[in-house]
């Protein structure tokens, strides 16, 4: 027969991994919304740079470039 001491050493250390891996998966879940707006301002920034400038239309040349 196992004694009372032995299950509740059992449920103990059961209880504490439990603990350990939802504070594990609630940290995960703060460094994935960090990471998601620091992404969304990194891409926010990215468009800016997709802009393409045409060097004939900066000189008001017209001859060059097929519109």
């Amino acid at each position: 027969m196992s004694s009372i001491g032995a299950n509740f050493a059992e449920v103990y250390v059961l209880r504490e991994r439990y603990k350990k891996k939802m504070k594990r998966i609630e940290e995960e879940r703060c460094r994935n919304r960090e990471g998601a707006i620091e992404e969304k301002k990194q891409d926010s920034s990215a468009l800016g740079r997709k802009k393409k400038i045409h060097p004939c239309l900066e000189k008001g040349e017209t001859s060059g470039c097929t519109s």
